[in-house]
């Protein structure tokens, strides 16, 4: 089956479900441990987090081209465990907004699944899923999350490594900056500078267990970004009880040199938190929804087979899909003859005085109106 793309929230949300998940461990109370102990904790995994509520919140702000731009991004919501192996039911929200010079923009819009049927909003209006499509998407999650797969290894800690990722060997130069609360939970501040290299290896080897539509970052560039990265900084808070992930933060400073697409520079601020863990969450089924088809008509793509989204479509996510819609064949082209007889130049007359002129114009015209006007060209 392939992977559907307009519900792209929904598995960006079961990613990043997955990624809490993986967050726990076993560990004492206090905020004199050990810093990287208190990382390898975090980040072993150990236990499951069944619900909760996680807010994803990007702020970026910079230069480019000598234009001022503003960029602020928050996505979350609930979410609720329907049983191992099962597609679990949430309701998140994004909310986009873009301030330039050039223009302003803002979208918003939500993904909610109650666990047996789908819905999108995009820009005030709420749209159902259609079943066939959900299911789709529903079976492809839990074939991938190995329900019903004999000696399948569903532990959280696994999905981690199945990335080829380690968060706990992102951070340098470690500090234990005591106990903070996070929404209502005591935890341990641990902050250092971002290790990029381990970091970009990381994201580097999770973009890779997508295919080929994700490609690798030449290994010359790499330098380049990390040359102009001027500062980066992680700050991890885990439970001061339990060592379960409850807040991230990433904050990082580039400034591009002038080789580099004219130059320029931005701060970003990154952070994800995490509340409510294994609280119970109600998630329900928007009201008065629109069929998908009204969505998807806005934008010419109603009738499209999933083969249609180009190399998106193509995403492997188990068997059982809608089948793509076919594609015609391409037209014969005819062969060229070999006997094709030379011109002889002198056989060519001359162009009339002033024929010339009229040819470039007529080459260079843009519009029927620029045609028009070299028509005082014409020789007579």
């Amino acid at each position: 089956m392939h992977r559907i793309k307009f519900v792209l929230l929904g598995a960006l949300a079961l990613l990043a479900a997955g990624l809490i998940a993986a967050c726990g461990g076993d560990g004492g109370t206090g905020g004199d441990e050990d810093p990287q102990t208190v990382l390898d904790e975090t980040f072993a995994g150990g236990k499951d987090i069944t619900s909760g509520v996680f807010e994803l919140i990007l702020a970026a702000v910079g230069q480019a081209g000598g234009e001022d731009a503003k960029l602020d991004l928050s996505f979350g919501g609930p979410f609720q465990d329907q049983g191992e192996g099962q597609l679990p039911a949430f309701d998140l929200s994004f909310d986009l907004k873009l301030e330039s010079a050039a223009q302003d923009a803002e979208f918003a819009g939500a993904a909610t699944s109650t666990g047996s049927t789908g819905f999108l909003t995009f820009m005030g209006t709420t749209y159902e899923v259609d079943g066939e499509i959900f299911d789709s998407f529903k079976q492809g999650f839990e074939q991938s999350s190995g329900a019903g797969a004999e000696g399948a290894d569903a532990d959280a800690d696994a999905q981690f490594q199945a990335l080829g990722i380690d968060p706990s060997g992102w951070l340098t130069n470690l500090q234990n900056e005591g106990t903070e609360d996070v929404e209502g939970t005591e935890t341990i501040h641990i902050s250092g500078d971002a290790n990029l290299p381990q970091i970009v290896e990381d994201i580097q080897s999770a973009a890779s267990t997508v295919g080929d539509q994700v490609p690798a970052v030449p290994t010359d560039q790499l330098g380049l970004i990390e040359d102009a990265v001027t500062e980066a900084k992680i700050d991890v808070f885990s439970g001061a009880e339990d060592k379960i992930l409850r807040r991230l933060a990433f904050t990082f400073a580039i400034d591009l040199p002038e080789e580099a697409g004219g130059g320029g520079n931005a701060n970003f601020d990154l952070s994800l938190t995490l509340s409510q863990l294994n609280e119970e969450q109600t998630i329900e089924a928007p009201t008065d929804a629109q069929p998908l088809s009204d969505l998807l008509s806005q934008f010419g793509l109603l009738g499209l087979g999933i083969g249609d989204l180009g190399p998106l479509g193509d995403l492997d996510f188990g068997p059982g899909s809608v089948e793509p819609a076919p594609v015609a064949p391409a037209p014969d082209i005819p062969e060229i003859p070999e006997d094709i007889p030379e011109i002889d130049p002198g056989a060519v007359p001359d162009l009339p005085e002033g024929g010339q002129e009229f040819l470039d114009c007529i080459a260079a015209a843009q519009s029927s109106t620029d045609i028009e006007d070299c028509a005082s060209l014409i020789p007579s």
